[in-house]
């Protein structure tokens, strides 16, 4: 699942948190050119949720995620994001929990990726158009 590629960076971080098997599926969401999310394959979740995100820069597809989990009526719902861009295109969405705010800047590394270079590195740092052109696909 493309959400997930960068997890186990993250992982030990919330390793305490109980993972719930059945939201897993739901988490195929496509960001960058489309906002979709996929169904989720069970009843009302009677649980608290929260919704781990490595960046929220429009919020517009964190807004389609929370509207599809809504919909089973959990206990909670909140979202915690490692970053916030400020773009002037943001819908206005902010996380309950952000570690930071950042530029409206591509960031690579700790898990955030370009084309899928530049996610091994322990530390985040903006690539310039000539690292972007370098490494395009």
């Amino acid at each position: 699942m493309p959400f997930l590629h960068g997890v186990y960076i993250h992982t030990p971080v919330h390793a305490q948190l109980t993972i719930i098997p059945a939201i897993v599926p739901l988490l195929g969401v496509t960001t960058a050119t489309k906002t979709r999310c996929c169904r989720l394959d069970c009843g009302v979740l009677t649980v608290n949720v929260l919704i781990v995100e490595d960046v929220v820069g429009t919020g517009r597809t964190m807004k389609a995620l929370l509207g599809s989990i809504e919909k089973y009526k959990p206990n909670m719902i909140k979202v915690a994001s490692l970053l916030v861009k400020r773009t002037p295109r943001s819908d206005g969405f902010r996380p309950d929990y952000a570690g930071f705010e950042i530029p409206n800047l591509f960031v690579v590394g700790y898990a955030l990726d370009y084309n899928e270079y530049f996610r091994d590195l322990n530390h985040i740092c903006v690539i310039n158009e000539h690292g972007k052109e370098k490494y395009r696909v």
